[in-house]
């Protein structure tokens, strides 16, 4: 499980690098919450060139959700099975990640839907926003999550260290 997850970290920052390569002007993913008129304002300002490394962060925002979900929900189940006493627990709260996941392909789907039909507003704008926000939202989760569970984990190695050491 050690190899993928660091393999999966190394692709999710891959990603990431590979996105501000392409990037340089404002999405509609980076933002917290993004209305149906802003996405539209963002698709409509962008010009020709602009507009195909858009494109291309479209396809590769595919397997990002993959790459960053899977490395959550393995960070999570792992740590929370050595620190976590119930069994529903640590099957539990791998869940947030999944749901991280799942709200970014919806966003994917419907901002290259709005991307579609550029310059109007449509539905599929006005949904994106709410995408966008439940992905951050899980994901912010997530990583709570984790830093809490890597804590306890911590907190748990230095007690059995302090017990075994005696006064």
């Amino acid at each position: 499980m050690k190899k993928a997850l660091i393999l999966l970290a190394i692709g999710s920052i891959a990603i990431s690098v590979a996105f501000g390569q392409l990037g340089g002007f404002p999405i509609p993913d980076s933002s917290f919450y993004a209305n149906a008129q802003e996405i539209q304002a963002m698709h409509n300002a962008l010009d020709t060139q602009q507009l195909q490394a858009y494109k291309s962060i479209r396809l590769l925002d595919l397997v990002y959700p993959l790459f960053y979900g899977l490395f959550f929900i393995l960070a999570i189940y792992a740590l929370a099975k050595r620190v976590c006493i119930r069994q529903w627990t640590y099957r539990a709260l791998p869940f947030f990640p999944a749901i991280a996941m799942m709200a970014d392909y919806k966003e994917n789907i419907l901002l290259m839907l709005a991307l579609r039909v550029m310059p109007e507003i449509n539905w599929a704008a006005s949904l994106a926003g709410f995408c966008t926000s439940a992905k951050w939202v899980s994901l912010l989760a997530s990583l709570l999550i984790c830093f809490a569970l890597l804590i306890r984990q911590i907190h748990l190695f230095v007690r059995a260290k302090c017990i075994r050491c005696g006064p």
